[in-house]
């Protein structure tokens, strides 16, 4: 009985130590956060000495990248990548130097040699979706090099249909994007965009066939192809 008595109390002693590690794990990430928020606030309200304020703003960005990067799925690649586009960023946008734009790449996105940090990391989707935490063009998509490191063609197509929403958002004009959605074979889509801008002649003009290998009147195809081109 005593045998057993001290069985489970090394067990309970076992599961209270595995308790507490935890706690402390916790209390460790929330002290670090709290940290963080204290030097923020300091590098804010003081100039540190021996180093310029373009410096310091570098200080700044760092440490408020690396905060945010606590509630991240990131490996130590698209920590690096988006440490680098965040800097970039933060200084692009305390300097004049594009504060209005709606997205991290749409003032900076670091140099083309951080890219490759993108391109070698495995947490590309995680990456992705920080980026596209506000929404993104082909302006701020360029910046950032999302077409040269992102490996996956079913997230990079995704990606591209996601930049096409947001400019037609953003314009509100079919035009705006009408390439991009036969480029997706998207046509039938496009089609519907027209429509609803109430613009029957091109609506009427895309629901016609223009592949003469594939059109049942091949005939009509050509005419189409050749107006089709006419008009580009």
């Amino acid at each position: 009985s005593g045998g057993a008595g001290g069985g489970g109390g090394d067990s309970s002693g076992g599961k209270a130590t595995a308790s507490n590690k935890i706690d402390d794990e916790d209390d460790d990430a929330s002290e670090g956060s709290t940290t963080l928020s204290s030097l923020l606030r300091l590098l804010a309200k003081y100039q540190l000495a021996g180093i310029s304020k373009v410096e310091q703003m570098e200080i700044v960005a760092l440490v408020e990248t690396i905060k945010k990067q606590e509630h991240q799925n990131f490996d130590d690649c698209a920590k690096k990548f988006s440490t680098i586009v965040q800097i970039d960023y933060y200084l692009q946008r305390s300097l004049g130097g594009g504060g209005g734009g709606d997205s991290v790449g749409s003032s900076g996105g670091g140099s083309s040699s951080s890219w490759f940090w993108a391109l070698h990391s495995e947490s590309q989707q995680s990456l992705l979706h920080w980026l596209q935490r506000k929404p993104m063009y082909w302006s701020s998509s360029k910046k950032v090099g999302v077409s040269v490191w992102l490996r996956s063609l079913p997230l990079l197509r995704q990606h591209v249909e996601a930049v096409v929403k947001n400019i037609f958002n953003k314009h509100q004009m079919a035009d705006e994007v009408a390439l991009l959605y036969l480029a997706l074979n998207k046509k039938t889509a496009l089609i519907q965009l027209y429509k609803a801008m109430r613009n029957e002649k091109l609506a009427t003009f895309f629901s016609h066939h223009f592949d003469v290998s594939t059109a049942a009147d091949k005939e009509d195809a050509e005419r189409w192809r050749k107006a089709a081109v006419k008009n580009a």
